[in-house]
């Protein structure tokens, strides 16, 4: 069953992103170098257009929202959620990213907030995550959130994920 993600904040304009909204998309991404510095690469239409139908295993696009967050016409964050995994009532978040020059206003947090109560109110009951282990700016946003590590992690050729995870 499809969600109806425009519910999840009236503060701000929602919508499925898509291949055509791949240009706000990398606008985004460049705002935030930082965030690919840890990566160890630079975000591309390519890396980008993959980013809108990456699942995890037994996972379909039904279960996946990449979602875009506007403020009078200008894409101010993004959020890809995984519903109903790794567990039934659990949704995973692979990505999370507010524009780089709105950082230190209060709108991630005000969205994360926003998706926790939409999330709960549709019958989930909590949220995991990947961190990468040097982004502690991202470790310390998520713990202010009521994250925390669960022991797991996964490493690629390039960087170590920490999972973390927040009961509902």
């Amino acid at each position: 069953m499809r969600l109806n993600i425009e519910t999840i904040t009236d503060k701000y304009q929602i919508s499925l992103l898509a291949e055509e909204d791949i240009p706000k998309l990398f606008r985004l991404c460049v705002s935030n170098p930082q965030y690919y510095t840890y990566l160890k690469c630079e975000p591309t239409v390519d890396t980008l257009k993959g980013e809108l139908t990456a699942l995890p295993p037994r996972k379909t696009l039904e279960d996946k929202y990449v979602v875009g967050f506007y403020n009078g016409g200008r894409m101010i964050a993004i959020l890809d959620l995984i519903t109903g995994y790794p567990e039934e009532k659990m949704a995973f978040i692979g990505w999370f990213m507010v524009d780089g020059a709105l950082h230190g206003q209060g709108i991630g947090t005000g969205l994360i907030g926003s998706l926790f109560d939409w999330l709960r109110e549709n019958g989930y009951v909590s949220v995991r995550l990947g961190c990468i282990v040097e982004n502690a700016e991202g470790r310390r946003f998520w713990e202010k959130h009521g994250f925390s590590y669960t022991g797991k992690q996964w490493t690629t050729e390039d960087y170590t994920v920490l999972v973390l995870e927040k009961e509902l």
